[in-house]
């Protein structure tokens, strides 16, 4: 209970624009960093592109990391706006002290 309401209480505030620059600019650089090892590895580079075309995208690394700079505050509060809460699960776990059980799902 305690975990739902503080995810919910944080998806109200970016609802509600509490979003600070260095959280943005943290969140921006992450994830251009991230296109930018795309580059560095020819699996991901293939991958990348195979999965955007199955898609029907044709653009580019240089295009993603673009539009990732280009977002702003009021882009995400109004794409959180329309997020609303579907489903709540309660995992447990049985592992103690870190020793985790022998599972094969």
């Amino acid at each position: 209970e305690i975990a739902k309401n503080a995810i919910i209480s944080e998806l109200e505030d970016i609802k509600n624009g509490k979003i600070s620059d260095v959280e943005l600019d943290a969140a921006k650089k992450s994830l251009i960093n991230g296109y930018k090892q795309i580059e560095d590895n020819p699996y991901d580079l293939q991958s990348f592109f195979a999965n955007r075309g199955f898609f029907g995208f044709s653009e580019d690394i240089e295009y993603a990391k673009r539009k990732v700079s280009e977002v702003t505050v009021d882009d995400i509060s109004n794409i959180a706006r329309a997020i609303v809460c579907d489903s709540v699960y309660f995992i447990e776990g049985s592992a103690l002290f870190g020793e985790e059980e022998s599972c094969d799902e």
